[in-house]
Formats: C-alpha cells, structure tokens, sequence
C-alpha cells in the first residue's frame, strides 16, 4: 500500500511538473512574440533616424536625378583601358634604358680604344659619403699625407667636395640632386680598385641620357647603371640610405647579386651545388664553404632552378624531400626555397669525400631534369664547394659531359690550401672557371666571378631582351629581416632578464620573508613537487609570468585584454594615418633591366676574340605607382586588377601581404601564387587546387596578345579584418599580356556589376569669377569673420583617398611638400576652371602632361567624378545644426530614438570617387579625448572594409544598415558603433548602382540601451531581456557580438568564445554556416633547437678530443689528395659551438641559482611560412530564407542535466539577430575548454616517413617538406643563349690560384696555443 502511494506521489509530481514546464513555455512563447514586435519597432525606429541624420534619402535622390546613366560594367573596355595606361608606362620605362644602354657602349668602347688611355678621376660622388660633416682638422704633425677618411678620394692632397646640393622631390620621397648621378660600392670592395676606376670613367658620361630621360618623361623612376666591377652609378643623385654608420645594419647591397642584374647577365640556368662535407672541411673551412653557398644562392632568380648536394663517402640532398621517386629534383629558385636550402646547411662533417659518386650523381640529376617543365631547360652548370681533389677524373667528365654542354665551376675553400691543380683543371676542362677562396670577406667578390663566364653566350650573340623582375624590396634583403627578427627577440629577453631580477628581489623576497624558505623554492622549481612551505611562493609564480608579459604582477584578465585593445588600437591607427610608413622602409617594385656589353670583338693588341660583359642598365617602377595606372575608381567597389608573371607569381594584387608585423620581410613574400590569393569556394580542395582556377591560371601565363580574353567566372571567398570575417562572391575575370613584358593583367569585376557615371565639365572660365566657382562644393563656408573682425577658416571636414592620383605635378618644388592633397586638389580645380585655353588632361598611354615649365598628371574622369560628388554632398557638408532642427526633432519623437540622440557621436558620406564628409557631434564627457575620430583613419572610401560589406549587404538587402563594432570595444572604456547603409542610385532604365555609403557613429552604451540590453535601458517596454533568467546577445552576420545584457566585456567578441554551446545551435539550425578559409601568406614561429655547449667546459679532456679528430681529418684528407691508402676509417667531426648562446653570466648549475628561472627565458624562434586555417561564419539558409519573418527556435544542449531552447529574432532594418537564452543554460561559459573560436590554426600536412624523426629534432630542417608543393605550371623565358661556337677559339680563362701556402708550422704553433690555453684554465 505504501509502495503504490509512494508511485502515486511520484505521478503526481511529474504531472504538476509537466503542467509548469507547458505554462512556463508559453509564457516564454509570449514574451518571445512581444520581443519579436518590440524589436521590428526599434529596428524601423533606428532606420528612420539614421536615414534622417546621415541625410540618406535626400542624397540619393540627388544622385539619381543629376546621374548621367547607369550601365553595366563593359569589362572587356575597362580591361583594354587598364591595359594601355600599363602598357605606356612601362614601354616608357624600356625605351628609357635601351636609350642609356646605347649610349653607354659606344662610350665603353671609346674609352678601351683610347690612345693614351684615359686619367682615372680623382674623386666621384659615393652615395653613403654625400654630405658627411668634414672631421675635426688634424692635430699638427699629424698629418701623414693620406686622403681623409671620410671622402672617396684615389689621389693624394684632394680637399673636401663631397658636398652636394640637394632639395627634397616628391616624386622620388628624398632629397637628390636632378643634375648629378652618385655611386654606390658595396662595402666588400675597394673604393678605389683600378678596374673600377676605369669603368667609372667612361660611365660618368651616362649622365646626359639619364637627364635627358627624365625631361622627356618626368615620370620616371630611379634610373641606374650596375657595373660588372661592383658599383652601382644612379640618377638622379643621393644619399645612401645606409652608409655603415650602424654597426648592427651594415651595408650588405651588392648591385651584382641583385634580381635585376642578374636576370639580365644570364640566360636562366639550371644549377647543382656540390657541397663537401668530409672530415677535413672543418672550422673555417666550413664556415667559408658555407658562405660561398649563400652567395650562390644569392645570384639566383625564380627563372633558375637549383639543389645542394652534399657529398663525402655518401652523396645525399641536402634536403631529404628533394628526391622525386629516388630522382633528385630542382627546386625553383625562389626566396622561400633558397631560404630552406641555407638553413639546412647546418651539416656535421666526417669520412672522406668520394668525387666520382658525387659528380656522377650531379651529372645524372641535370640530365634527369633538363626538358621537365620545372627547370631552367637552359644553362646547366655544377658548383663544386670543397678543399681539394684527389684527382682530375678526366675519364669521368669525357662520360658524362663529352660535349662540355655542362659548366663546372670549382670553389676551393682554406687559407692554407695549396692543391689547386686538379681543382682548377677540372674548371678548365668543363667551360668553367677557378677560384680559390682564403677568407670570409672576399667570399662575395669570388664568387660572383661565375657571372661573366655564364654570360659569354649573351655577349657572343649580341642579343638583347629587356627583362622584367618579379617584385621585390628595393634596397632590402630577406638576411635584414631576419636580423631585425633577431634583434627584436634579444630586446624583448633583454627586457624579460631586468623584470624578472626586479621580480624576483621585491616581489619574491617578500613572499620567502613569510614563509617560504629558499629550500623549500628550489624544491618546488627543480623537482615540480610542492611542499607545505611552498604554498605562498605559488602565487609568487603566477605573479612572475604576470609581470614578465605585462609589466604588473597582479594583472587582471580583464586588464590584459583593455591593454591588449589599447595596443592594436593605436597601431591600426597609424596603420591607417601613417599608412605610407612601410613605404618609407619598404619600397616594393619591378625593375626593368638590359644588358650592356663590350661590343669589341676582339682585343686591340693581340686580336684575341674576347666577351666581356660591361653591367646592366635598369630602372624601376613601384607597385603603388602599377596600382594607381590601374584606376580603382573606373573599376568600382569590390573589382580590382592584379598581374602575375611568367611563373604564375603575383606582381600586384590587393590581397598581397608582403610583411608581418608591418616592418619585416616574410620569407616568401616575392614567390606568392595566383592560387594563393584566389581563393575558390570549394570544400575540400588541396592548397586550393581547383581545376577551373588552375586552368585560367594556366591560360594566363600561356596567354601572348593584349586582346582581352572570354569571360571566366569564379565563385570566391573574400577575408576581410585579419581573417575574422568571410563573404562569398561571384566574380567575372578576363586578362591578356601586358605588351612586351613578362606579365599578365587581369580584371576582376562582381558578377552583374554596374557602373555610374555622374561628372561635372570643371573647364568652364566665367569672366565674373563669383559665378559657379566649383571649390565652393568642397568647402561652402571657406572663411568668415569673427566678431573681433577677425578672418577665420574654418577645420576642414572632408578627405579624399589618400592612395589616388587625382591631379600632382611632376616638377620638383611646384608646391611645397607639406601641402595635404585635398590642397592640391583645389589648387588644380581652381587652374583648371580659371584656364584660358582648354585644359590638357593627357591621354590613356601617356598620362603626363607639359604646361609650359610645368609637368604634371591628371585623371580627367576622377577629377570630374569627385566635382559632381562634391556637389551632390554640398548639403552634408552644410548641416551644422541638423539635431535641432525641428523637422527631424519631429522624427526623433515619432520614432522614440531619443536614447540615439544622446549616443550620436558623427555622421559621415563617402562616395564612389574617394571623397569622404563627416560631421562630429558633441562627444560624451567620459569617451578618451584621445580617441581618434572615424574618418581620420579611414578615409579610403571604396576601399574601406565597412564600404565594401555595406555594398554587398545592400545587393542582399538594400533598406538595411550595416552595424558593426571594434574587436576590442568590449575591453575598451569608450566604444562605437559603426552603422553604415549603401545609396544604391537608380535610372530610368531600371538599373541601379552603388554611388557612395552613408554612416553614423554611435556610444555603444547609449545603441545598446537603445536597444534594450545597455546599461541606460528603460523599464518601458517590458522585455524578456530584463528577465534574470534569461540572456540576450546582439550578433552581426558574422556572429560577433556587439553588445549583451550580461557582461559589456562581449563586445566585439566573436560568440563562440562567448558561449560554444550556443553558438552551434545557431550553427545547427543553419541560422550561420562555417566557411573554411585558408591563409597560405601566414608566418609561424619556429622555434630554433638550443644546442648546449655546456660539455665542452667539462673537462680539458673533451678538448683534446676533439682537436685530435680535427688534425686526424685534416691528416686523412692530405693524404686522400696525395692518393696515400685510405688507413683512418671512423668519421672526424667537430661540432662549433654556436656563440649566439653564450652567456658570460650563467651561474654555475651546481649553485644556489635563481627559482624558476626558465619563465625569464624567451624561446628563440625564427619566422617560416605556413598554412593556416580559418573556420569563419557568415548567415546560413535559415537566415536567408527567413530573414523578413525570422522567430526560429535553436535546441542547446550542454550536457545532460541542461537542455533547453534559445530563441533567435531578427532586428528588421539591419544585419543583426537578437540571441536569447535561458540563464540556466549557459553551460561552461568563459572556460577555455568551452569556446568555439575564430583564430587560426596552422594546417599539418602529412611529412615523408623517413623525416618525422629528424622533424622532432630539428624541425627546421625538414620545412621544406612540411608545406607540399605540387608543381604548378609556368612558362620559361624566350631567351636561352647557353653556348657558342666561338668560345672554342677564346684564349682560355677559367681562373687562377691564390698565393698562400698552407704551413704545417702554423698549424703546430696553433695547434700548441690552444693545448696550453686549455691546461692553463
């Protein structure tokens, strides 16, 4: 009976349960319909308002009626503009340096057959010597006749004339001088060698035709003159940027080893690198033998293809993952692969070298590749990098090189060398040529000795070609960069070492005065185990970390990410505002290039057929400058152009991301794929391999005419906001070649783009100037005077795009350089509109216009455009006191948006042409008076992330606005939100057109009050989001919150990290779909594997050790060039220690040391390419489908004991959703564990078998093999000239020895000092 009662009970209970769950619900489902309604009132309410304030329908009504048409995009005529303006600047640019080669061989010429030969000069203008403050006069008797040392003087009693006149040119961003050219040698050679003497003779005379260049076309970049003997003669003159004064940035440019000059000086070659790795190349040896390597590396371009082999009893790659099925491959020259090639040249020495493996297997592998479409298919040449030879192995090379079709150049590497003979026969033999190399500082200069020899074939044929380079950093290496990298880890250990002793003596001391012996410390930091009397120094280590990574050691989670927003704040602000910074250090361009040869054929005296290789003359072109011809304003929002090269590589694109951190070099950023960059809306593709995107890429490099080619049509994925947010897009591409370069053009526009034509004639002259002055649509009220009579100009509140040509002169000190570009706007509208004669605009091939002694550019249609814009805005710019005007304050009660009257912060208008308006409203007291306005930092108009979505959302939706917060406003104590909306003009033909995009800032406390989740909401109207039991989030398209009624931190954050559970609610019920979207421009750390060189102070008798393998080594390779029976067999090795590691101030290990010492330490690391993987979010179906009538239901399910609904609602009139979720539910929220996020994550491709093991003791070894490279298509340059007839009958000139000799005294006194020294410590 009890039992039966019991179940009764139960029954009972469930169903009173039951009953308040189905009541419960449905007084949810009401107060879900009221919230429903309340926010399509809202929504309509903020509509309204923000149409009033920004002025938006007047606008686009203006804009429709005073339009001239609305057409669709003809892509096809855009691309045949585009086209010709790249097609005449660059032709300019050819024609400039084939004018200057012409001029300068006849010169070259003159000068040889002079009778009596030319006086060297007595001084020239070295670049990095100009206008150097002269030294203190010399102290009496001091003066022992020499030249001073801060002058490039060759004679003796030359006086002090490196001073040179020079002014600022905006055209080339420094001070020249445009009557002089200066001279640059690099720091490895003499500043007064006679060979460079004399080619500095006849090379002066090149001055005249670089003038004359200029006059002619004033557009022209630096033009330049790289000569055979080192130095590098530029017009017009000035100051070297780096002039050594900085010994942590020494001077390392070498004109010669630059991708310009060395394009030009040889045909594209096929390279093999034999590198010797036996017993005896220890030491120096190894050290020079590896910088004769780098120095090869250097000479090469990404038309050449090389491998490293290195060789001793075996003959294996130097990098294992180079072997294609067994068969050693060659690895395209570009950056990233040279860059993998030099840091797995880290190899240990032992055996004894076996030459006949070696050069067999070089020799199979160039036969192996020549004719595969991933080689050079030109030139073939072997590097032999070693010691000596035991032998010429002339059998040999009649096998496999009968036909001498393979150079061989031999590098022999040690000062006390003397077995030169075999080494230099084997060059000899093979069309080679000989050097010996005693020393690190003469490395460069030997090994560029390779050059001329390789270019015989060129000079013998007398042809010509201009050769255009891939981009590159002008005046930067890839080495710099990753110096700077190291300099930027030493300061921030540096730093990390003061914090940590400061840390440890006034934070940790105090904890250990109350309780904490030094015992029980090293107890818990030596062994991980804790006891009792460690408890307090715990928090002493949390502390520690705080302090070392931010400066405080009781720093809050909240703290650290205000400080954190605080930083990319100002740096995304000076991103924006000082946006030509990286411009200043990095000047990325094209060159283009052509050779200069000795047209003698034969010597004067002896008429011996000589081939002599004089330099390359050169100019460049800037990317900014290939941009600008493109015309962003004719293409229109969300079209662009870029252009790749012959190997698939891009020149220019707007998703080319060359640096990190905005001040270094990434190691790949020249060799960056088309299908890097394009990326095609396809799951599960490999590197993006799509079929159709490789086929049009295929296409575009096969492509040989300018006609543009039939309309392709890829659907895409477009990032936006460092990889937080996705799109996805159908775009239109059609491409052709460039005329007469290497490049392919291409232009993308949207599918079913439009285009809007709306210009004023600004050539109009009125004798009574007061009548329709066209500046007056820029700045209506230009002046007035105050009450103390005074005139006054008013702040100017509009801007126009920084990065466009609108009108500029080209004649240096026209205007001054401090003027804005809106000055220089006005000032040619007010020249233009005042004109007597018609105003000259130039033409499409020629943009550059003279005005008696004026040049200067001009874009007729954006000049034009940007009038008309002006003076449909005219009446933005006018309204000072829209808020109290009492049409709109009507508007603002109708509408109940009182809460955004407060909150308005600026309204502002950018329109199709790049002129931006804005007006600032009085600002909340508690907002930072440093916050920098919206408009400062973001006055680039159609290129403007928030333009472009506005855009896109508009096409989805056109009455809606676009709202959208910072990342960081969460963490911030003064936010905004950003509500933009795109003006869509209409024609009579029924087509519309983006023309501009309107916006209004807001206080995100008084949106979200607004709203009815901000601190400031009103009790009335009820909503749910006033109940404690449930939570609401304001998300956007991409699932970032813009505010929550929980914790104002939210903001900006993405909502996985916020809650994961209901973030794949919303994923579930397809309210949002993921996109995978991958960045293959990203950097990764690798870290450097710290090899300990602790052992070798263990003992002297380590020492011995090792010295004893050395001489062994070095005994056994003596005896292997003598061809003495081989008697030692064990390897010799000897391991340098890496001085970078030595610290003078390491404690001994044994004694009482520092606690937890290992925080204070900051890995080193180096920067390596890498893939990494995004997985972003954009509204799915069920937004779409329903986004007019959207009230969906998500089931959440944490766990089992939380299971529930959330409720998503639209806000009508924007991009946004209201997320409601019941508070019981929201599971695991802030844990880690529990957080969907946005970031990145490096992909992980499969590595060989064979390497996994090596990849965990060095990963750097094996990064070559840990991205996988399948070869793509490329086309090889026209030119190949690898060898010619008359090189048979040349006086033979392969090289000669050096003059030391090796001194087995030397090496025994050595030897002995060193013994000594260890038995002495």
């Amino acid at each position: 009976m009890f039992i039966k009662f019991q179940n009764v009970h139960r029954l009972v209970w469930a169903l009173f349960y039951i009953i308040l769950q189905i009541s419960g619900e449905s007084r949810n489902d009401e107060a879900f319909n009221n919230m429903e309604a309340l926010m399509r009132k809202l929504g309509q309410s903020f509509f309204e308002f923000s149409n009033g304030i920004t002025k938006f329908n007047e606008l686009r009504d203006s804009f429709s009626q005073k339009g001239q048409s609305i057409e669709d995009v003809n892509i096809n005529q855009v691309f045949s503009d585009v086209n010709a303006r790249l097609h005449g600047s660059l032709q300019g640019r050819t024609d400039a340096i084939q004018k200057v080669a012409d001029y300068a061989e006849p010169r070259a010429f003159d000068h040889h057959n002079s009778v009596p030969t030319p006086q060297l000069p007595k001084s020239y203008f070295n670049a990095k010597q100009l206008n150097k403050p002269p030294p203190p006069p010399a102290e009496s008797g001091d003066d022992d006749g020499k030249p001073p040392p801060y002058c490039t003087f060759c004679t003796q009693n030359c006086t002090f004339s490196t001073l040179l006149q020079m002014s600022y040119n905006e055209h080339f961003k420094v001070d020249v001088n445009l009557n002089r050219s200066s001279v640059h040698v690099p720091t490895s050679i003499y500043e007064c060698d006679r060979a460079l003497l004399e080619a500095l003779v006849w090379s002066s005379d090149l001055e005249e035709p670089f003038k004359n260049n200029y006059k002619q076309n004033p557009t022209l970049g630096w033009q330049y003159f790289g000569s055979s003997t080192g130095f590098l003669r530029q017009y017009p003159a000035m100051k070297w940027p780096n002039d050594n004064s900085d010994k942590n940035s020494p001077d390392l440019y070498d004109c010669r080893f630059r991708p310009w000059y060395t394009a030009s000086a040889t045909s594209p070659k096929n390279l093999l690198i034999l590198l010797d790795v036996s017993g005896s190349m220890t030491g120096l040896r190894r050290r020079i033998a590896k910088a004769v390597v780098n120095s090869i590396l250097d000479t090469l371009t990404e038309n050449d293809y090389v491998n490293v082999f290195k060789f001793s009893d075996l003959t294996e790659v130097l990098v294992e993952c180079t072997n294609d099925t067994g068969k050693p491959i060659l690895l395209q020259a570009t950056l990233e692969n040279l860059r993998e090639l030099r840091m797995s040249m880290e190899q240990k020495t032992y055996g004894m070298s076996d030459y006949v493996i070696a050069l067999s297997k070089a020799f199979d592998s160039l036969k192996d590749n020549l004719g595969r479409s991933e080689s050079a298919n030109c030139n073939q040449a072997i590097m032999l990098v070693t010691d000596g030879a035991p032998s010429y192995f002339q059998d040999l090379f009649n096998k496999y090189n009968k036909h001498k079709k393979i150079r061989l150049f031999t590098y022999l590497v040690g000062r006390e060398v003397t077995d030169y003979k075999e080494v230099q026969w084997m060059a000899c033999y093979n069309r080679g040529y000989f050097v010996h190399v005693g020393s690190l500082g003469e490395v460069q200069e030997q090994v560029f000795k390779y050059i001329p020899v390789m270019a015989r074939p060129l000079v013998m044929s007398q042809k010509r070609e201009v050769i255009w380079t891939p981009v590159y950093a002008n005046h930067a290496e890839i080495v710099e960069s990753e110096w700077q990298w190291e300099l930027k880890t030493r300061k921030k250990q540096k730093l990390r070492s003061v914090n940590y002793k400061w840390f440890f003596h006034n934070v940790a001391e105090n904890n250990i005065k109350k309780g904490a012996n030094k015992s029980s410390i090293h107890a818990f930091s030596d062994n991980g185990k804790k006891d009792k009397k460690s408890d307090i120094f715990i928090l002493a280590l949390h502390k520690l970390k705080s302090f070392l990574d931010y400066g405080h050691p009781n720093i809050s989670y909240k703290n650290i990410r205000r400080m954190e927003a605080e930083a990319e704040y100002y740096k995304k602000r000076n991103l924006h505002m000082f946006k030509d910074y990286e411009g200043k250090k990095f000047n990325f361009i094209v060159s283009a290039s052509y050779p200069v040869y000795d047209i003698r054929n034969y010597t004067n005296t002896s008429k011996e057929r000589i081939a002599n290789f004089l330099g390359v003359v050169g100019t460049d072109v800037s990317i900014e400058e290939l941009k600008d011809l493109t015309s962003p304003f004719q293409l229109g929002v969300n079209a662009y152009a870029f252009a790749i090269t012959n190997n698939g590589h891009i020149v220019f694109h707007p998703d080319f991301r060359p640096l990190y951190d905005n001040n270094i070099l990434k190691p790949n950023y020249n060799s960056l794929d088309l299908t890097e960059v394009e990326l095609v809306h396809k799951n599960g593709l490999f590197r993006n391999n799509d079929e159709e995107l490789l086929q049009m890429r295929t296409d575009m490099i096969d492509k040989n005419d300018a006609d543009p080619s039939p309309k392709r049509i890829l659907s895409v994925r477009v990032h936006r906001d460092g990889f937080k947010r996705v799109s996805l897009r159908n775009q239109t591409y059609v491409f052709g070649k460039i005329p007469k370069t290497q490049y392919t053009l291409a232009i993308e526009v949207p599918v079913n783009a439009t285009v809007y034509k709306g210009e004023i004639e600004v050539f109009i002259h009125w004798k009574d100037e007061s009548k329709n002055i066209v500046t007056n649509y820029f700045d209506p009220n230009s002046s007035y005077v105050d009450k103390n009579g005074d005139l006054k100009t008013p702040q100017r509140n509009w801007r126009i795009h920084p990065d466009w040509t609108y009108c500029r002169y080209l004649t240096p000190g026209k205007l001054n350089f401090s003027h804005t570009k809106e000055d220089i706007l006005i000032h040619f509208i007010k020249r233009i509109q005042g004109s007597i004669v018609a105003w000259k605009w130039g033409s499409i091939t020629l943009r550059w216009v003279e005005d008696g002694v004026d040049y200067y550019v001009c874009n007729r249609d954006l000049v034009q455009s940007i009038v008309f814009d002006a003076m449909v805005t005219k009446t933005f710019g006018e309204s000072q006191e829209i808020l109290n005007d009492q049409k709109f304050q009507n508007l603002i009660k109708s509408a109940g948006a009182e809460l955004l009257v407060s909150g308005v912060l600026s309204s502002f208008v950018a329109t199709r042409s790049g002129l931006t308006r804005w007006m600032d409203y009085p600002r909340d007291a508690k907002l930072n008076p440093t916050d920098i306005p919206f408009t400062d930092y973001h006055p680039r108009a159609i290129d403007e992330s928030w333009y472009q979505r506005s855009v896109e959302r508009a096409l989805i939706e056109e009455d809606s606005y676009l709202v959208s917060v910072d990342f960081d406003a969460g963490a911030r104590n003064y936010s905004r939100v950003t509500a933009t909306r795109a003006i869509m003009a209409s024609a009579k033909n029924g087509k519309k057109a983006p023309v501009a995009v309107v916006g209004v800032q807001y206080d995100l406390d008084k949106f979200l009050s607004f709203f009815g989740i901000g601190p400031e909401r009103q009790e009335e109207p009820k909503n749910i989001c006033q109940d404690e039991n449930f939570d609401c989030f304001i998300l956007d398209e991409n699932a970032f919150v813009i505010g929550s009624d929980e914790s104002r931190d939210d903001s900006g954050q993405f909502f996985g990290d916020v809650d994961k559970y209901a973030m794949e609610a919303l994923l579930n019920s397809s309210i949002y779909e993921e996109v995978r979207v991958v960045d293959f421009q990203a950097i990764c750390f690798q870290q450097i594997i710290r090899t300990s060189v602790a052992n070798l102070l263990l003992t002297p008798f380590r020492q011995i050790s090792l010295i004893i393998n050395w001489f062994l080594g070095y005994l056994a390779s003596l005896l292997l060039r003598l061809n003495f029976p081989m008697i030692l067999t064990n390897p010799f090795v000897l391991t340098d220690p890496d001085p970078d590691y030595l610290n003078d101030d390491d404690e001994d290990p044994s004694g009482d040391r520092m606690p937890f010492v290992e925080y204070a330490s900051v890995n080193k690391t180096k920067l390596r390419p890498c893939d990494v993987e995004y997985k972003l979010f954009m509204y799915g179906p069920g937004y779409i489908l329903e986004r007019n009538t959207l009230d969906r239901r998500a089931r959440l399910m944490c766990d089992e004991t939380c299971h529930d609904y959330l409720n998503v609602q639209r806000i009508p009139f924007t991009n946004l959703i209201i997320v409601i979720v019941e508070a019981k539910c929201r599971c695991g929220r802030g844990y880690k564990n529990n957080r969907r996020s946005v970031e990145g994550k490096e992909i992980e491709y499969p590595v060989y078998h064979n390497l996994k093991n090596k990849t965990k003791e060095n990963p750097v070894f094996s990064e070559l093999c840990r991205i996988p490279q399948p070869p793509l298509y490329r086309k090889t340059l026209s030119h190949c000239h690898s060898f010619d007839n008359d090189e048979s009958i040349m006086k033979e000139d392969c090289g000669g020895a050096s003059s030391h000799k090796e001194s087995w005294s030397i090496v025994l006194v050595v030897t002995t000092v060193v013994l000594r020294t260890m038995f002495a410590t």
